[in-house]
């Protein structure tokens, strides 16, 4: 960094942090555990996306979220790898029966055949067993997060390489799908399922052996949290092999932005949701939705309550799933969306019977914003990689539905009853009918 755009950048955040000290010791911070270090980033990073991060292209934006790059932890080892577009066109495949017809003004199968090999990084650690390519070790695939124009799994590489440590010596594969607008739904979505058809059936010049479905445990953040619902959702429609468990971290599974608490936790979190402007809303394609602006890059309004765009809308309401360990905080704006699938999931507050139960164990994360665990480190962090290690070695740890609160000290205690009784009744209504009343067309989500 020059030192003009160093004195820039502590000219453009003076205001903020002297702003948001004053009301930190004056009226106490947004969330009550958090230290004026963490109230101070939230801070910034807010206002960073909703004003200088708004002004930018969606190339511009990329292209900084690409150069985010993260070292891999002591005693792990990464093979950066390319996995072929042969496997794409298997993807579509299976894909092409559940979205075709929805994105006709855009030939998603000619943009898969003019992309590159999709990237790809392959983890394992120093203390992976010397059959590193043996079938019948844990693998997870992971998706990164990034609102699905933005980012990189080399940002994700101390959180991969944890898991992978703490686990025991699982394998980790980590892929960069393609990013929107310039490849939209339903690419990312295909290179999901190109990445799970190669660990199922790998080239012979892959750094491993095929891995058996059940051996692998499928994982997401934001963005990569929804495309990992997504991909179990196809997965199951197709009849196809599930996986033996999934981790959505904070997972993004509604893109209408319906549920409350994208408004009620603004102040707890970074995301621009809440505001009644449309994020980036200068640079939103406009087309396929009469005169209104694109909400997202992801896809055109028309289609944002499909249910392999926003999973919420899952006709099957999330039953015939593996195991499922969804971690969220109990502070940030997405928190709805999680509890709100846990409970469709588990059949507790449905009525429909006539598929099974996915078994689901829920952690609310208290005082936390979206994706804690890239933030600073913490107590909190801490218990959540230490609670997906667990479940990356036996995802039967997840039976019915069990709700967790985790303190800011990582201590864990059960609140299913008190959870169901709190959004059951009116609270479980009013949130039916916002999914069932809100219109895809529009730019926001009324609340």
């Amino acid at each position: 960094m020059t030192n003009s755009s160093m004195l820039s950048t502590i000219l453009w955040a003076a205001p903020i942090v002297a702003s948001t000290t004053y009301s930190h010791f004056k009226d106490g911070p947004p969330a009550k555990s958090w230290t004026l270090k963490y109230n101070l980033l939230i801070a910034i990073m807010r206002t960073y996306i909703k004003g200088p991060a708004a002004t930018l292209t969606p190339e511009q934006m990329q292209k900084g979220s690409l150069t985010r790059h993260q070292p891999l932890p002591q005693d792990c080892i990464e093979t950066e790898l390319t996995i072929a577009t042969e496997y794409r066109e298997k993807g579509e495949k299976i894909l092409a029966p559940h979205v075709d017809g929805l994105v006709d003004d855009w030939d998603w199968r000619a943009d898969r055949g003019a992309a590159d090999p999709l990237p790809a990084s392959w983890i394992t650690t120093t203390a992976t067993p010397t059959a590193a390519t043996a079938s019948n070790q844990r693998t997870l695939l992971y998706f990164h997060g990034g609102a699905y124009f933005l980012g990189t799994y080399k940002l994700y590489r101390p959180l991969l390489g944890k898991l992978a440590l703490k686990s025991g010596g699982a394998r980790v594969l980590a892929v960069d799908y393609r990013l929107a607008p310039q490849h939209p739904f339903p690419a990312g979505l295909e290179d999901a399922l190109a990445a799970y058809l190669y660990l199922l059936s790998p080239p012979g010049d892959a750094p491993f052996d095929p891995v058996p479905a059940s051996q692998i445990v499928i994982s997401g953040d934001s963005a990569g949290g929804g495309l990992t619902m997504a991909l179990l959702m196809v997965l199951r429609d197709s009849g196809l092999p599930l996986p033996g468990g999934a981790i959505p971290i904070s997972p993004w599974v509604d893109l209408t932005h319906s549920l409350p608490s994208c408004q009620n936790n603004y102040h707890t979190d970074y995301l621009p949701f809440g505001s009644d402007e449309i994020p980036f809303s200068k640079h939103q394609i406009t087309g396929g939705d009469s005169l209104l602006p694109r909400l997202h890059f992801y896809a055109p309004n028309h289609i944002l309550k499909h249910y392999l765009v926003s999973p919420l809308y899952d006709p099957k309401q999330w039953r015939g799933l593996p195991p499922l360990l969804i971690q969220t905080g109990d502070a940030e704006q997405l928190r709805d969306e999680s509890i709100c699938a846990s409970f469709k999931a588990t059949n507790i507050l449905s009525t429909l019977d006539d598929a099974p139960p996915t078994s689901t164990l829920l952690d609310l994360y208290q005082d936390q914003p979206h994706v804690f665990q890239l933030l600073l480190p913490s107590k909190a962090v801490h218990r959540s990689v230490l609670t997906m290690a667990e479940f990356l070695r036996d995802p039967t740890v997840a039976t019915g539905l069990t709700i967790r609160a985790v303190s800011s000290e990582g201590e864990i205690q059960d609140v299913t009853r008190d959870t169901v009784a709190r959004y059951g009744g009116a609270v479980w209504t009013d949130w039916m009918d916002r999914l069932d009343h809100t219109s895809s067309k529009g730019p926001v989500a009324k609340l």
